[in-house]
């Protein structure tokens, strides 16, 4: 995951990114459906708290670096100014949970590319002129 983040020329490439890997890797023919990242280890027993503990300081990881773009480009102005960082990258975490369960549950790769592109729909509007700024400024 941490490979969308850091190629991502924009924060809105970056969190596309991130949804389309999950959506793949969730519905991978040779490994379990769901991420064991996203949720295996979140109802874990109390024997098993330094594995827990792990796995969300990677999840909070990847948000953090998500929110940091964010930030960045709001400060670049590819991004409205008054544009939350902390609840658009907490966004993109919490769809990435929920598809996870979707692809444990049985739902098709196709459904899960549709979501993301749903939530992508939800990022602020960015102008073209804005986005050739920050291209330009990189």
């Amino acid at each position: 995951m941490r490979q969308n983040l850091q190629g991502a020329v924009t924060a809105q490439e970056a969190a596309s990114g991130l949804l389309k890997a999950a959506a793949v890797g969730f519905t991978g023919e040779s490994t379990p459906r769901g991420c064991l990242l996203a949720s295996s280890a979140i109802s874990c027993s109390v024997m098993a708290q330094d594995v827990k503990d792990v796995l969300a300081g990677l999840r909070r990881s990847i948000e953090a670096s998500l929110r940091d773009k964010i930030k960045r480009e709001i400060k670049d102005g590819g991004l409205p100014v008054g544009t939350d960082a902390a609840t658009l990258a907490a966004h993109t975490m919490a769809v990435i949970q929920g598809m996870s369960t979707l692809a444990r549950d049985g739902t098709s790769r196709t459904s899960l590319l549709k979501v993301v592109d749903i939530a992508m729909q939800c990022w602020p509007a960015v102008s073209k002129a804005n986005r050739a700024a920050v291209r330009a400024t990189r």
